[in-house]
């Protein structure tokens, strides 16, 4: 009980922000959490709203519907896990979902959101889902496209994409006072190292996309897809770009631009695409491939490009799991 009363006592200095387009709702949990013993709630009824905050507030918790009427909340979430949108990439954020079919839930699950919890929601599955975010909240991990909690169910203990990123919600709630300045070092230096890990992934997974298309111009295999296939090829390259900002990679932009320009030329017409076009884009992204690898070699030997390639394919088939129903919430 004691206990209790603490943690209640200190909800209040917890910052939580609901986004939700519904005035009930909105007032209906900002009454419910008052009672639990939060104070610095702020309510929006729209996405812009939320972005301003984002961008000029550090908020404890985030809680979003995923149905705003001014624009995209999953792609939203997406911008504050890469970095891209408000202060603090790590924090909690739970999205609330009236449409729990399996393509929805997995969008919001690879967006990045710690929690899913399906509406009708009652207060008390909310505040128990908060607590479990106190309690332990996942580490986040990274991969090629993905940034946020950990899915797995059995996490290895020197797993180098693995990272335990601050959580100002929990230390509020326990009492654990906050330096605002170490606060700070500790997103950046998550940040760097998080945009590290991706940007390996990432240079991985283009070279392995570049090869794949190679095989099937090869192959005779140009079909509707491959125009899908060059748009993923594109868009990866885009994603390096924007990671080498400021970066000791910085010098990759030519390249990358250099394969981007290609990859759109061989976009437009594929079927007539120039097979020497195609295959520049083999060097070019394992050139970005071994400058952002330092361990590997300068030139790939063919059984390596090979095992990358299945490994590649097998990750495609494998992405992040995706969140179990349990009752009324997807817990992720």
């Amino acid at each position: 009980m004691v206990k209790t009363i603490k943690q209640q006592r200190n909800r209040a200095s917890v910052k939580v922000v609901m986004a939700d387009s519904d005035t009930y709702i909105r007032q209906a949990f900002s009454n419910a959490l008052s009672t639990e013993g939060y104070r610095d709630i702020r309510t929006l009824s729209r996405l812009s709203l939320l972005r301003d905050v984002l961008t000029a507030a550090v908020p404890d918790l985030v809680i979003l519907d995923s149905e705003m009427p001014d624009g995209d909340a999953i792609r939203l979430v997406r911008e504050v896990r890469n970095g891209q949108l408000g202060r603090n990439p790590f924090v909690p954020i739970i999205l609330t979902v009236w449409d729990s079919d399996g393509i929805s839930i997995d969008e919001a699950v690879n967006s990045g959101v710690d929690l899913i919890l399906a509406k009708p929601l009652a207060p008390a599955q909310l505040f128990s889902r908060i607590d479990a975010l106190v309690a332990e909240r996942k580490p986040f991990v990274v991969t090629a496209d993905y940034i946020g909690p950990d899915r797995r169910e059995r996490i290895s203990p020197n797993d180098e994409n693995s990272f335990e990123v601050p959580n100002t919600l929990r230390d509020k709630v326990v009492g654990t006072p906050i330096d605002e300045t170490a606060l700070n070092a500790h997103i950046e230096t998550t940040l760097k190292e998080i945009n590290s890990s991706r940007l390996q992934q990432g240079s991985l997974q283009l070279a392995c996309q570049v090869e794949v298309l190679i095989r099937a111009f090869s192959a005779g295999k140009v079909g509707k897809s491959t125009r899908q296939h060059i748009g993923r090829i594109i868009t990866s390259t885009e994603d390096i770009v924007m990671r080498v900002q400021n970066t000791e990679f910085e010098q990759l932009k030519g390249l990358c631009e250099s394969l981007i320009n290609v990859a759109r030329d061989v976009y437009r017409r594929p079927k007539k695409a120039d097979p020497k076009q195609v295959d520049l884009m083999r060097p070019l992204s394992q050139s970005i491939l071994v400058s952002t690898n330092p361990d590997l070699k300068s030139q790939l030997p063919a059984e390596e490009i090979e095992n990358m390639v299945s490994n590649y394919a097998t990750r495609v088939r494998s992405r992040i799991p995706s969140a179990s129903s349990d009752d009324n919430a997807a817990s992720a």
